[in-house]
C-alpha cells in the first residue's frame, strides 16, 4: 500500500472506501495498491472527517471574509472550470449570451465527479491563470454527496486560497455547500446565479447609465444655476455699478508717487552739479601743477632712500649666509670623522648604537674620515663585562 494524504484524520479501526489501481510486479510476487483518493465509509464518518478538515482550515484563516476580491464590474473575458458534456456549461453560455454577448466565454473543461476530478480541476484553474481571463466560475451540477467529494478536497481548496484570480463557485443545489464555496470569492447558488452574478444584465445596465446621465444633468444645471446667482450677486456690487471709483484711490496714490519722483530727481541733479563744481575747483591748473611737484619730491626722497638701504642690507644677508655656513660645517659628521670618531654600520647599512643583539660572526663596517673598513665580530662584551674584568 503506498502512503496517501488524506484530507482527514483516521483512525485505527475506522472503515475507509479507497480508489485507485493495482500493480503487479510477477518477477518478486509483489501487489501494490496506488491509492488516488481515500475517504471514510459511511455518511457519519465521512462529514465527521470533513469538519476536522473545515476547522483545521478555519483556523488557518482561509475561509475569512477579508481576504475575499471584489469581482470586477464589468470583465470582458471570463474563464469557466466545468464539465464540456454537463448542462451547465449550457447554462452559463447562454445566461451571458441573453445578458450580456460582448463577454468572452473561456473554457477549461475538467472532471467534476471521480478520483481524478481534483486534479484535473487544479490544472483546469491553472490554465485560466496563464489565459488573460479576469474572473473565474467553478461550477457543477447537483448530486449526491459522493458526487461532490473533490469540492471538499484540501488540496482544491488550499489551491484555490492563492489562486491570483477571483472566483465565483457555484457547486450543486443551493442546500450544497462545500469548502470550495467556503474558500471562493462569491458563493451563487446555481450556476446561472454564478453567470448573472459575473456580468450585468445589458439592459439594465442601459437603464443605470440613463439614470446616470440624469443624475449629471440635474447636477449641472444646479451647478450652473448656482454660478448665474453668484454672478448676479456680484454684478450689483458698487464696484461694479460704479468701476470709476476702483481707480481713484490708485490714481491719488500714482500722483503722489510722481510728486515725489521729481522731487528726488531734481534734488540729485542740484548735488550733482555741487560735486561737480567742487570737483572742478580741484583740478585748477596751479593746484594741479602743485600737487604734481609735491609728488616727485617725494619719489626722489623715497628713491636715495632705497639706494642707501639695499647694500646695507645686501652685506647683513651675506654675514648672516657665512655664519650659518660655518655652523654646519662645525656639525658636519665627516668633520666629527676627523677628530677621531668612527661610525659602525651592520650589514643593512643601519647604524649601530648598542652591543645589544650583536653576536660572533656579524658582518659590520667601520667608516673613518679618509675611508671604510669591512670586519667580522669575533665576540662581544657588553660594559658590565669588561669592569668585572678589570
Amino acid at each position: 500500500l503506498r502512503l496517501f494524504k488524506p484530507d482527514f484524520a483516521p483512525t485505527e479501526g475506522m472503515s475507509v472506501l479507497a480508489q485507485g489501481s493495482l500493480m503487479v510486479y510477477p518477477p518478486r510476487g509483489q501487489l501494490q495498491f496506488v491509492v488516488e483518493q481515500l475517504i471514510p465509509d459511511g455518511v457519519g464518518q465521512y462529514f465527521l472527517a470533513l469538519e476536522q478538515l473545515k476547522q483545521k482550515l478555519l483556523q488557518e484563516g482561509l475561509f475569512e471574509v477579508a481576504r475575499k476580491r471584489p469581482l470586477p464590474f464589468f470583465p470582458r473575458r471570463v474563464g469557466v472550470v466545468t464539465s464540456r458534456e454537463g448542462a451547465v456549461w449550457h447554462d452559463i453560455s447562454t445566461t451571458l449570451e441573453r445578458r450580456n454577448p460582448c463577454v468572452q466565454l473561456v473554457l477549461s473543461p475538467s472532471p467534476v465527479q471521480g478520483p481524478q476530478a481534483t486534479r484535473g480541476l487544479i490544472r483546469a484553474l491553472t490554465i485560466l491563470a496563464r489565459a488573460n481571463v479576469e474572473v473565474v466560475i467553478l461550477a457543477r451540477g447537483g448530486g449526491s454527496w459522493e458526487d461532490l467529494i473533490a469540492f471538499n478536497s484540501e488540496p482544491l481548496v488550499r489551491f484555490l486560497a492563492t489562486y491570483p484570480l477571483p472566483v465565483i463557485a457555484a457547486i450543486g443545489h443551493e442546500t450544497d455547500l462545500s469548502l470550495v464555496d467556503q474558500v471562493a470569492d462569491r458563493r451563487a447558488p446555481t450556476p446561472t446565479a454564478a453567470a448573472e452574478l459575473v456580468a450585468p444584465e445589458r439592459d439594465q445596465l442601459l437603464r443605470e447609465l440613463n439614470t446616470i446621465q440624469g443624475r449629471m444633468r440635474q447636477a449641472l444645471a444646479q451647478r450652473s444655476q448656482r454660478q448665474r446667482e453668484i454672478l448676479d450677486s456680484l454684478s450689483q456690487r458698487p464696484c461694479f455699478l460704479e468701476p470709476q471709483r476702483l481707480f481713484l484711490e490708485p490714481r491719488r496714490f500714482l500722483d503722489k508717487l510722481q510728486n515725489a519722483l521729481r522731487e528726488a530727481l531734481r534734488g540729485r541733479a542740484e548735488w550733482e552739479r555741487e560735486r561737480w563744481r567742487q570737483l572742478e575747483s580741484r583740478l585748477q591748473p596751479l593746484q594741479l601743477l602743485g600737487k604734481v611737484q609735491l609728488q616727485r619730491e617725494q619719489l626722489r626722497n623715497l628713491e636715495a632712500r632705497l639706494r642707501t638701504a639695499l647694500p646695507r642690507s645686501l652685506e647683513m644677508k651675506r654675514a648672516e649666509l657665512h655664519e650659518q655656513r660655518q655652523m654646519l660645517q662645525t656639525l658636519s659628521p665627516q668633520r666629527v670623522l676627523e677628530r677621531g670618531y668612527a661610525l659602525c654600520l651592520d650589514d643593512r647599512g643601519q647604524l649601530v648604537t648598542s652591543v645589544a643583539g650583536r653576536k660572533g660572526h656579524d658582518q659590520l663596517e667601520i667608516r673613518l674620515a679618509d675611508g671604510r673598513i669591512q670586519c667580522v665580530v669575533e665576540q662581544v662584551f657588553s660594559q658590565s663585562e669588561d669592569s668585572s674584568r678589570d
